[in-house]
């Protein structure tokens, strides 16, 4: 019996040495998927199609979203979906203008897609620029200073973004004030290309 529980505790000793090193490498691993992204001018119009959870933090108040984006140099489309997936609304801005959709299938037009995304949940998303800064890019129109831990600073926000090991996006987090936008991506297809060239009115 002696000799089996030494057995056994030598046994249990190699498993948890062996478990302390896989979490330790699996730690690693996780830590080398993100790192900082440099930021470097515009060039051709963002072409992806993504998808991801959405948050957005104001005044201690919270709202949290899936989404669904198609992403051309014709049209954006974004839908925001609930935790469980049902559609909140969607976001499309074209050559014409901007529309939006809620849920109860009411649409609304404005000139600028950053009014409309206000009125789906509640709080301003720059939309204009967004997937610029989801590619690294920062818009040639707008001034804008590149931070020392690699944060840019446009249109107001102040932005810092992650990739995976592929160079593809995997987070997003967007500042103002007291304003929070955090966009987490969990598909990102850079060479997807959406055949609707214009939003449905």
């Amino acid at each position: 019996m002696k000799n089996a529980s030494i057995y056994l505790s030598g046994c249990l000793k190699k498993f948890f040495a062996l478990t302390t090193l896989l979490i330790v490498a699996a730690c690693s691993n996780m830590q080398q998927t993100q790192t900082v992204s440099e930021w470097l001018p515009e060039n051709t119009p963002p072409v992806f199609q993504a998808a991801g959870k959405l948050s957005i933090r104001a005044d201690n108040q919270g709202f949290q979203a899936g989404f669904d984006w198609e992403n051309s140099p014709q049209i954006k489309e974004i839908d925001i979906l609930t935790p469980l997936g049902s559609t909140v609304g969607r976001l499309c801005q074209d050559e014409i203008g901007a529309v939006a959709q809620n849920a109860k299938g009411q649409v609304f037009q404005a000139a600028t897609v950053d009014e409309l995304a206000q009125r789906l949940t509640g709080q301003e998303i720059p939309l204009d620029y967004l997937d610029l800064w989801a590619m690294g890019r920062y818009s040639s129109v707008e001034p804008h200073q590149i931070l020392s831990n690699g944060s840019l600073i446009q249109a107001g926000w102040t932005i810092s973004r992650t990739v995976q090991n592929n160079g593809m996006p995997r987070r997003l987090i967007l500042q103002r004030q007291d304003l929070k936008i955090t966009v987490v991506f969990q598909e990102f297809n850079p060479n997807h290309a959406t055949e609707k060239t214009q939003c449905l009115r």
